[in-house]
């Protein structure tokens, strides 16, 4: 049934999360090829997050703009000032909020990681 195909869809969706999650040690790992790998596949994931954004249910836009706060790429820093103001400003509060708060949390992540190349 569908909505059988769904919740498996929603299941390995949520796996692929974990997975993802999982990436951010890798991220520090002591090997170059490592970090560039795992760069690489998370960049890919903050396009499609982004995207995500534009998404008709405000439940997902949501979801999208909470994800990309955890990943804290520099990709994410556009569609979410979108989706906070101007012209492609989501029309939801929630969503609207989820974004300030995403980029809140970039920004922090963003400058920690700048003082530490300083530090070394």
């Amino acid at each position: 049934s569908k909505d059988r195909e769904a919740a498996v869809r929603a299941a390995a969706a949520a796996a692929l999360g974990s997975v993802g999650a999982r990436l951010g040690p890798v991220l520090k790992d002591e090997e170059e090829s490592v970090r560039v790998a795992a760069a690489s596949a998370l960049g890919g994931i903050a396009d499609e997050l982004g995207q995500s954004l534009k998404d008709t249910e405000e439940s997902v836009r949501v979801a999208a703009a909470t994800a990309l706060s955890n990943i804290a790429d520099e990709q994410a820093l556009e569609p979410l000032s979108k989706a906070l103001v101007g012209d492609e400003q989501d029309q939801k509060e929630s969503v609207r909020k989820a974004a300030a708060a995403a980029l809140g949390s970039i920004a922090a992540r963003l400058s920690q990681a700048s003082k530490d190349r300083e530090a070394a």
